[in-house]
């Protein structure tokens, strides 16, 4: 590992590790390689096969677009402001 991943800083700045699972709306994080605020959030309970899902949709703060993706609840994200 180098030293700025281990110090959590990102090419958008200085990031902390959060699961999924504690993420809120109005955090700003890394969606698709935007820096997205963070508009919904939906969680599924975990089923038969895995995890719980969570449903992050939010915008990107330059070209004010559009962006979703699902993580495992579990996941650890890099969230820039929250």
């Amino acid at each position: 590992m180098d030293s700025n991943s281990e110090q959590g800083i990102s090419e958008f700045g200085t990031a902390k590790p959060v699961p999924c699972s504690e993420l809120q709306r109005n955090c700003v994080l890394i969606l698709s390689g935007h820096q997205c605020k963070i508009l919904e959030l939906c969680g599924s309970k975990t089923g038969k096969h895995g995890h719980g899902k969570i449903h992050v949709a939010g915008i990107d703060l330059v070209t004010a677009e559009k962006f979703e993706e699902i993580f495992p609840s579990n996941q650890i994200v890099q969230v820039l402001v929250c």
